[in-house]
């Protein structure tokens, strides 16, 4: 009777628990991006925002893997570790400032600078 009992309040527990509101990114959100040009037009560029997200996402991704590789490897040392670890993040914003530049670039390549839509 006892197990029972802790099972059912268990599942009580867990059930209530995932009833909870939260952010389960079920519905990704999509946003407008707009920004004021220098004479005060709109511009926007929807793919380009959204090949920029997926690029940033790609560096992100692949510098994490390089780091969790170098704090998994049991045969360096603490501070090579430390050292490794401090290049990978300045190469990893080296790489995402690229992109930006990459992506500013993109945005204004066929004259849509002064464009309202």
């Amino acid at each position: 009777m006892k197990k029972i009992f802790t099972l059912l309040i268990a599942l009580g527990l867990l059930t209530v628990a995932d009833a909870q509101r939260g952010n389960k990114n079920r519905h990704p959100k999509v946003g407008v991006s707009i920004s004021v040009g220098n004479n005060g037009i709109y511009q926007s560029n929807f793919a380009a925002d959204r090949l920029l997200r997926q690029e940033l996402a790609r560096i992100n991704f692949k510098y994490d893997r390089k780091i969790r590789q170098v704090r998994n490897n049991y045969f360096m040392f603490r501070f090579e570790k430390m050292r490794k670890i401090r290049r990978l993040e300045q190469m990893r914003q080296q790489e995402i400032n690229r992109a930006y530049a990459k992506a500013r670039i993109t945005n204004n390549r066929y004259g849509n600078k002064h464009r309202r839509f």
